[in-house]
Order: C-alpha cells, then structure tokens, then sequence
C-alpha cells in the first residue's frame, strides 16, 4: 500500500503575476489517483480516472457519450481552443444537471478503457430525483463517492472528497493554457466552457486554499 508523508500533505500558495493559487502539494497527482484506483473496483477506478482527466461531476459520469453519438449544446467564441495544450485526445460529451451537454475530451488510453467498459445495451440508472440512461459499467453518483473517499484513506492514509478532482482539472489546466500563451481572463473563459462551471466559481477555487483532507475518520 502506498502512503504520503506528512509533508507531502501541505497546501501550497504559488505566486504568478502578483496572483496566488493554492496547489495541493501531494495531492491528486497522477501517482496518487493510480493508488486509490488500486483499492476501488474497475468501475470505480475507471470513473476516478475520467473525474481527473477531465473535471466531471459524479451525477454527469453516467452521461458519457462516444463520439458522434450526442452533439455539444454548449457553443461559445472558444470552442477552436478548448482542450489545447494536450495531445491525442478523444472527444465525448456529458450531459449537466441542466439537460445541456458540453464536450470532454480524454486521453487515448483512458479512452481504450472506457470502450472496454461500454455496455451491449444501455441500462437506465436513477438516483435521488435524477435518472439517465448509461452506456457504461462505470461508478457514478454516491457509491462512487463513497469509494473514493474510502479508497484515498486505505491509499493515502487520509480522507479526500471528489470535488477536489474538478479543483484539480481546473488548477492544472490553468497552467497548461498559462503554457500555450492564454491571458488569465481568457484561461477562465476556456476552463469555463470545459468544465461548464461559471466564471465566478472558477475565479473563486483559484483564488482559495481547497479544505484540508479529512483526517478525523473512524
């Protein structure tokens, strides 16, 4: 089992253009998403593994379409550069609480094990007031984030919340369109449309230290 050191674990302030950003210093790695992967099932892991690629929610997973099934509702003037900054992606779409779906895009390996995971006929799953037909055998809603929170404690010896995957999609996709030459007020323009969260919130979780880990657990 793989553990983090205490000093792994602190939150650090990165000064960049007179802004500061809180990164995790530690935390959410791709090292660290693969231990807590190694304590879920496959379907857990494998929607762990698209919350940290790409910033989705645990109620848009079961709304995972391949490409040129579903076309994006979301149209805006950045289209042309969402997702720059990576390479060999693959698009999907997901569908928000609001009925509107927005492009993703994921790696070619996550992509080969999403394929894999693709069920011969969808099946409708409902939680809460919610329902949505699945294409997938992957985890979603509550029972993914509670085997998240689970795994990350076997994993790392403290609790984390998935809302923290999207906190760290934004933080390192900020970086990599800091990388291509975007301007900050543009940067939160694209990682708005691809994440589909409004400008404000994103302003906010950049400007914030994230809460610490829960380490107070039975």
């Amino acid at each position: 089992m793989k553990t983090i050191g205490e000093a792994e674990r602190k939150y650090q302030g990165i000064s960049v253009r007179g802004q500061t950003f809180y990164v995790m210093s530690g935390l959410y790695t791709s090292a660290q998403i693969e231990a807590i992967g190694q304590e879920q099932s496959a379907k857990h892991r494998l929607a762990t593994e698209l919350a940290f690629e790409t910033g989705v929610s645990s109620y848009e997973i079961p709304s995972l379409r391949p490409p040129g099934v579903r076309s994006a509702d979301q149209v805006s003037d950045w289209d042309e550069q969402l997702f720059m900054g990576r390479k060999n992606l693959v698009p999907y779409t997901v569908m928000n609480a609001g009925a509107e779906s927005r492009r993703i895009a994921v790696s070619e390996d996550l992509a080969d094990k999403i394929e894999l995971a693709r069920l011969t006929r969808p099946k409708v799953v409902q939680e809460g007031n919610w329902r949505e037909l699945c294409g997938y055998r992957i985890g979603y809603g509550i029972a993914w984030i509670e085997s998240f929170m689970r795994a990350s404690e076997i994993a790392l010896g403290f609790r984390l919340d998935v809302h923290g995957l999207r906190q760290a999609y934004i933080l390192n996709r900020f970086f990599e369109l800091m990388a291509v030459g975007f301007s900050r007020k543009d940067r939160i323009a694209i990682l708005s449309v691809e994440t589909g969260m409004h400008e404000p919130t994103i302003e906010r979780l950049l400007s914030s230290p994230p809460p610490e880990p829960d380490r107070n657990v039975a």
